[in-house]
Formats: C-alpha cells, sequence, structure tokens
C-alpha cells in the first residue's frame, strides 16, 4: 500500500511483465510510469504479445500532458493500444498475464497511483479467474464498453483456494444490486473503504442492517 514514496507496487508489476511467457493484456485508466513501460517494451521485444485498452481522454490524450508519453513510446515499439472512444470512463484497472495471472484492484498505474494515493493491489494466480478477465479485455477490444457489452455474469465465478470468488463489472452487471443484495445478507458487520460514496439505495440497506444492530464502519 502507498503512503511514502516508493517503489514496491512497481517493482511487483515488473517482476511479474518479466515473467510473461506469451501475452500482456491491461486495460488501465491513466499511465505515466516510465519502468513499466520500459518492461513491456521489453517483452514485446522477447515476443510477447502486449495490448492495452485505456480511456480515450485520461489514457491517450493525456499523453500529450507533462510527465506523459508513456504511450506514445509503447506504440513507436509496435505495441496496440486502444481507447474506449466514449463519454463513460473506461476505469478498470486490471493485467492478465499468460491467462494464468491477474493483477486488479484500485490502483492507476501512474506516480500518484503508485506512491501518494492509498491504493491496493489484488494478484490471483487462478486461470478461471484470469479467463473471466480475458473474456471482458476481448470485449473491449472489440469496442464493446459498458451496456454495448453482453452480461455474463452468470458464469464469472470460480473457486480460490477453496474460497468462492464472484466477479462483476461496471456497467453491464448491474454491480450496485448485487452489493445491495450482499449487504443485506451480513450478519454480524460490513466494512468498506471507498473513495467516494454516493449511492443512496446503498446507504439505505447499509442503515437497514445498522437498525438491525449491525457494525458498519468505512474508511475514508
Amino acid at each position: 500500500m502507498p503512503g511514502k514514496p516508493n517503489t514496491e507496487i512497481t517493482d511487483a508489476l515488473i517482476k511479474l511483465i518479466g515473467q510473461a511467457k506469451k501475452t500482456i493484456h491491461i486495460a488501465a485508466f491513466e499511465f505515466n510510469l516510465d519502468p513499466i513501460a520500459e518492461a513491456l517494451i521489453a517483452a514485446k521485444q522477447r515476443g510477447i504479445d502486449v495490448k492495452w485498452v485505456t480511456d480515450n481522454e485520461h489514457g491517450l490524450k493525456a499523453d500529450s500532458e507533462p510527465v506523459h508519453g508513456q504511450f506514445a513510446k509503447l506504440k513507436q515499439a509496435g505495441i496496440e493500444i486502444k481507447d474506449d472512444n466514449q463519454g463513460a470512463l473506461m476505469h478498470n484497472k486490471f493485467v492478465i498475464v499468460d491467462g494464468q495471472v491477474l493483477w486488479t484492484g484500485s490502483t492507476n498505474l501512474t506516480v500518484n497511483g503508485t506512491q501518494k494515493n492509498n491504493n491496493n493491489v489484488l494478484v490471483m494466480r487462478s486461470p478461471e479467474i484470469a479467463a473471466i478477465y480475458e473474456g471482458e479485455f476481448q470485449e473491449m477490444w472489440r469496442g464493446k464498453f459498458g451496456q454495448t457489452s453482453p452480461s455474463k455474469v452468470a458464469s464469472q465465478k470460480a473457486i480460490v483456494n477453496k474460497t468462492p470468488v464472484r466477479v462483476l463489472f461496471g456497467s453491464e452487471d448491474n454491480v450496485a444490486d448485487a452489493l445491495i443484495a450482499e449487504i443485506g445478507k451480513a450478519q454480524k458487520s460490513i466494512k468498506f473503504m471507498a473513495f467516494s460514496f454516493t449511492h443512496d439505495a446503498m446507504g439505505k440497506a447499509m442503515m437497514a442492517q445498522a437498525d438491525r444492530g449491525g457494525e458498519i464502519r468505512r474508511h475514508f
């Protein structure tokens, strides 16, 4: 977790990129990390299929701003990059390596995201989970985003180390409704961390649990 200048997250992702044998597929909102760009270019040069989907405004258009230019370097190296070409944000942050490993979380691939803001990264070495994210990546690569992307939520689940994992993508999978349902199932406590919280129905669901004696904690 960031909080003071460090390279822990960047170094871990560079290591994962260096372990790739066949493919590195990325969907990430923002980007301005030179070390990651260099690692991806090195991967491309050793024959790895590297592809990136980003946001049109905060990704490719922002590449001309100060301390950016990393996407231009990737393109010069022959790495394919596509954006969402729409007003809604392509706000994903995930990397799939060799269809086996998923890297995801709240962390933007930026200096702020990795060194200044409090974020998290989750790495799952699960072919089943990686395949779910690869399916979403391929839909975006074909130009299908949000409500134009077909929902496959019924099949987006797997068992990882004996733990059930369910995956939902916004906006096609009605994420809020699923979270409200889970909130309603809580027996003792609900603890959550979120950058912003403005969903009225979700707030009402939490208040209903609090009225029943449940413990509700939010960290800002």
